[in-house]
């Protein structure tokens, strides 16, 4: 195709004005990492956004679990019953028997898995008898999961916690001993919760490989910000202390308004 000086001229221009156009990436990129590029106006919707998400997931967790225990449970204790009366009819050592058999241990493994599920979505026992009690069944159970030895010491905890108190508490626990299952290999765990003036504070220590925090939050952190939100939000305070091969402690201390009565320590 022959040029034209019209051709030329066009040509000229756009080079030009693409010499002169700023890169919109690395603007972007400026303005995320800025300190002061968001408002406080927008921090402020932000962490009420955050706040209307924790509690719908909880609320969607609390139906999810709702239904594990009174639908499926049920329905599997109701199957497990049937499948025994059916080998109560049945000649002892037949093949017939023995495959029931092998199909009851297998239901009894679903519902113990259904259980567990239930009770990690939304445990019941939190508002029917409390934190102490929760942690008590938690630690319990992650050290037959785990085999990691887990030692919970409850001293002069509050009786009765705020829900909302209660509930964050549980979950940065829930959220510190899977990291610890997950990350730290640490032979053993210490859950300590006590009660005091100030109001309630729960610590998570483990002997385990420990963590670069930074480099944690860089690579994703999500759970380690559920923590730091759940606490913010019940207007707390989270410290998480972590040095690669010394173990982690981590420590939510959560005010009362008032001071509560409290449990004497088992």
């Amino acid at each position: 195709m022959n040029r034209t000086p019209r051709m030329d001229s066009m040509r000229k221009r756009v080079k030009n004005t693409a010499r002169k156009r700023p890169a919109k990436s690395s603007s972007k990129k400026a303005r995320i990492q800025s300190p002061g590029a968001i408002s406080p106006d927008v921090k402020s919707q932000l962490r009420k956004l955050t706040g209307a998400l924790l509690s719908a997931q909880e609320s969607g967790n609390r139906e999810v679990a709702r239904a594990l225990h009174d639908v499926f449970s049920q329905e599997l204790a109701a199957l497990g019953m049937e499948i025994s009366c059916l080998k109560e009819k049945l000649e002892t050592g037949g093949p017939i028997a023995e495959g029931l058999s092998e199909l009851g241990r297998r239901i009894e493994r679903l519902s113990a898995e259904v259980h567990s599920a239930s009770r990690t979505l939304h445990p019941a026992v939190l508002e029917e008898l409390g934190l102490e009690a929760a942690l008590w069944d938690e630690c319990d159970s992650f050290q037959q999961r785990s085999g990691i030895s887990t030692q919970f010491i409850p001293l002069n905890v509050p009786a009765p916690l705020p829900g909302e108190v209660a509930l964050c508490l549980y979950r940065v626990a829930q959220e510190s001993l899977r990291n610890v299952h997950m990350h730290s290999q640490s032979p053993h765990v210490k859950v300590r919760l006590e009660g005091s003036r100030r109001g309630v504070s729960l610590r998570i220590e483990d002997a385990g490989d420990g963590f670069d925090l930074d480099a944690a939050l860089r690579k994703s952190g999500v759970g380690l910000i559920s923590m730091e939100e759940r606490v913010r939000l019940a207007k707390g305070e989270l410290t998480i202390h972590s040095t690669p091969g010394e173990g982690t402690v981590v420590t939510a201390c959560i005010p009362l308004g008032k001071k509560p009565a409290v449990t004497k320590p088992t």
